[in-house]
């Protein structure tokens, strides 16, 4: 008997639980989600899915999940375009699908009342490869990354 496929559907709607069980908690939020992303990260066929969209920085974006709260994307990081420090005032995560993406987290030690300006410090600097998986929540939710492959692909 075959077994039914993890969808993204699937990951939504175990994101929504997770976040009612830990919060914005990014590490918790992490480790209860390892397990659901790697599902979806296994399907061979995720870059053929999904609605195109206009991405942020990015030329080639889809949605795969969306519903007015939260939204899954399938995105193609350009090699060697650096993503400048940002947040998103809210949970975001990161998970490789292919390829590796250079991913930096900062606080922010100012008080943020000086427009385009942050004074920022570094807390997290590392390579997410292939099922590998990052989480910024407030309050650190800023960060950058760069694509260090032709062919990253990111979930999130």
């Amino acid at each position: 008997m075959a077994t039914a496929q993890f969808t993204v559907r699937d990951l939504a709607q175990e994101v929504v639980r997770q976040m009612g069980i830990h919060g914005q908690n990014g590490p918790k939020l992490l480790e209860a989600l390892k397990g659901p992303v790697q599902k979806v990260l296994a399907t061979p066929d995720l870059g053929t899915q999904g609605v195109k969209r206009e991405g942020n920085h990015i030329d080639n974006s889809k949605y795969l999940y969306w519903d007015g709260q939260m939204s899954i994307t399938f995105d193609h990081m350009p090699k060697g375009k650096f993503i400048p420090p940002h947040d998103h005032g809210a949970c975001e995560m990161l998970a490789i699908y292919s390829g590796k993406l250079k991913h930096v987290v900062y606080d922010r030690l100012d008080d943020g009342k000086k427009e385009g300006f942050a004074d920022l410090k570094v807390i997290d600097d590392r390579v997410l490869e292939r099922n590998e998986a990052a989480i910024v929540a407030p309050p650190s939710e800023i960060h950058s990354f760069t694509a260090m492959t032709d062919d990253t692909f990111v979930v999130k």
